[in-house]
């Protein structure tokens, strides 16, 4: 069997969208879903990962059925994702809560708290300044 296909993923912050490509880089198959967005209280936003996962599937599932693409002539999948998100998992990695993403703004105390008390140190350990855009005062 020919490998001559390409898949794209692409997990956004308002859908999941899988595309095909063709050994020439055109487009043969693209399928989307909207992702509901969870804002529990002002301020705060949230995902549940597992629609992540299940609109991969069902997209992917889609682009190949739809086309009558056989599987096995994919060649490569290329990946990409809203940017920093947590997402706390237990220790057999299944979610317990919801996914935080960057653009939440619960962890404004925490930022606080950083800026004033570990700020250099934070900056020195990884190269990050403290602000509610990052992962870690959602860790806190």
């Amino acid at each position: 069997m020919k490998k001559d296909i390409l898949i794209g993923i692409d997990i956004g912050s308002t859908n999941i969208k899988s595309v095909l490509f063709d050994s020439d880089l055109r487009i043969i198959a693209n399928e989307s879903e909207e992702i509901e967005i969870l804002f529990p209280q002002p301020g705060w936003t949230e995902y549940n990962p597992s629609d992540w996962w299940r609109f991969v599937k069902s997209t992917l599932s889609r682009c190949l059925k739809n086309n009558q693409i056989d599987p096995t002539r994919v060649i490569g999948i290329g990946v990409s994702s809203l940017g920093c998100c947590t997402v706390p998992l237990n220790e057999q990695g299944d979610h317990i809560y919801n996914a935080i993403p960057w653009h939440d703004h619960r962890a404004n105390d925490e930022v606080q708290f950083i800026e004033e008390n570990c700020r250099d140190l934070l900056f020195e350990a990884c190269g990050n300044i403290p602000t509610v855009l990052s992962a870690t005062p959602h860790l806190m």
